[in-house]
């Protein structure tokens, strides 16, 4: 059960973008002030968990003084993998106002609901979390008119009234444990990026694409995080294996609508799907392993999402294509982003030697117990995930296709700049740190 008064210092953390609201006043643009901001508040969090880590070890001289829990200190390290695409915004994406401040403005009061609950009301946090993402929508879809589809804000719309209506049968103690899960289920299932459309594909503003990153695709993770932890881990007395086949195959669609995607943005959606789909088969079978690794694997994902999506969007910002064809191959003479891009969708699949690993062989374990049929359905799922990176990790960063760039042209678009090094290497530093802390601390976060 999340802690009825949140930790003060955690709290104030999650809030501090609010911040870069100071460097966008109405009427002008600092987008160096408004990264920096960014930028300030990842090292600093960064620093803090390294430092509660580091005062938690056996021989540390100062056991007693650690700054967060250990669920608080994996949490805020996957909460900066949303403030990524943030460090990339600049003037020419907001010229007319403090979009990017404002639309961050929304992204900190939606986090804020993660550790904001009461015991009788858990789900309260979900609550806020769903109804901020709806306002973010809305938001978004202000500034770039006709970005989202109405059936986007009616998913919206039926999750928060899921969310609400468990919050009330919590608070007065009704139904039973098993309609409580199901109902949990179904709102975070509803706020997956993939596979039921979202966007009308009619705004390709490398601006609106970062920032719906940054809501719809990073968030979703946590908001399953919060919500299926809150909602009462280990209260059902037996395992739900049907429910988790329902989540491995709503994973499996992710797969397909990553495989099938025209645009690249799409597979981090995708990817996304599939892994948050896998978490949750985990958290269902009610078992100790498959809750850790599950609730693990729901923080692991922002993150590597973050990267992956982020390379992605820089090389389409690059090219100016967005198609998986019209890419192909032209993507070889960008090693960096190449690099990058298969760290965080690698990593998100938990290879070996990685901190996820641990996660992903605990919920494997704990579909073996409940179902020889269910672990079978997700080994085949993780294969497929890696056939697809694969795939289209060959087919994007492989093959020296001409960019179709003139000479100069070419060696401008090869340069990393510098909010793109900060973005690209504050990603992979993300992710080591989360491998360090998760791997020390015996592979859970629940």
């Amino acid at each position: 059960m999340i802690p009825p008064f949140p930790n003060p210092l955690f709290l104030a953390i999650v809030c501090l973008p609010l911040l870069a609201l100071l460097f966008r006043p109405f009427g002008r643009h600092n987008p160096m002030g408004f990264r920096k901001t960014i930028a300030g508040f990842c090292l600093l969090d960064m620093i803090l968990v390294a430092g509660t880590w580091f005062l938690d070890r056996p021989d540390s001289l100062c056991v007693s003084c650690r700054v967060f829990s250990q669920d608080e200190l994996l949490l805020s390290l996957s909460l900066l993998g949303s403030m990524l695409p943030f460090l990339l915004i600049d003037g020419e994406d907001d010229h007319r106002g403090p979009r990017p401040g404002l639309s961050l403005g929304m992204l900190s009061f939606a986090l804020f609901g993660l550790n904001l609950s009461v015991p009788s009301v858990p789900a309260a946090g979900g609550v806020l979390l769903s109804g901020g993402l709806w306002l973010s929508a809305l938001l978004l879809s202000r500034i770039f008119p006709g970005a989202y589809s109405g059936s986007f804000f009616l998913r919206l719309a039926l999750a928060f009234g899921l969310l609400g209506l468990l919050s009330g049968v919590e608070g007065a103690g009704l139904l039973g444990a098993d309609a409580r899960e199901i109902i949990a289920v179904a709102a975070v299932l509803l706020l997956l990026p993939a596979p039921f459309p979202r966007k009308t594909e009619r705004v390709s503003s490398p601006a609106f694409l970062r920032m719906d990153q940054a809501f719809f695709v990073c968030i979703p993770p946590l908001v399953g995080f919060h919500i299926l932890k809150a909602t009462g881990s280990g209260t059902l007395a037996s395992p739900s294996p049907a429910l988790a086949a329902a989540c491995l195959a709503f994973g499996f669609l992710g797969l397909l609508y990553g495989k099938t995607a025209l645009f690249t943005e799409d597979l981090a959606c995708g990817l996304a799907t599939a892994g948050t789909g896998f978490a949750l088969a985990g958290l269902l079978t009610r078992t100790l392993d498959g809750t850790k690794g599950a609730l693990c694997l729901l923080l692991l994902i922002p993150l590597t999402t973050a990267l992956s999506g982020l390379s992605l969007s820089l090389l389409v910002s690059r090219l100016r294509v967005r198609t998986f064809a019209a890419l192909a191959g032209k993507g070889a003479r960008f090693g960096s982003l190449r690099l990058s891009f298969f760290l965080g969708a690698f990593q998100g699949m938990s290879l070996p030697l990685v901190g996820g690993f641990l996660a992903e062989w605990a919920i494997l374990k704990a579909l073996s117990e409940i179902s020889f049929f269910l672990a079978i359905a997700a080994i085949a799922g993780i294969f497929f995930t890696f056939v697809l990176v694969l795939n289209r990790t060959q087919s994007l960063f492989m093959g020296g296709v001409s960019s179709g760039l003139s000479s100069s042209d070419e060696k401008i678009a090869e340069e990393i700049t510098l909010p793109e090094k900060w973005s690209l290497g504050m990603g992979f530093a993300l992710l080591l740190l989360f491998d360090l802390v998760l791997s020390f601390m015996g592979g859970s976060g629940a």
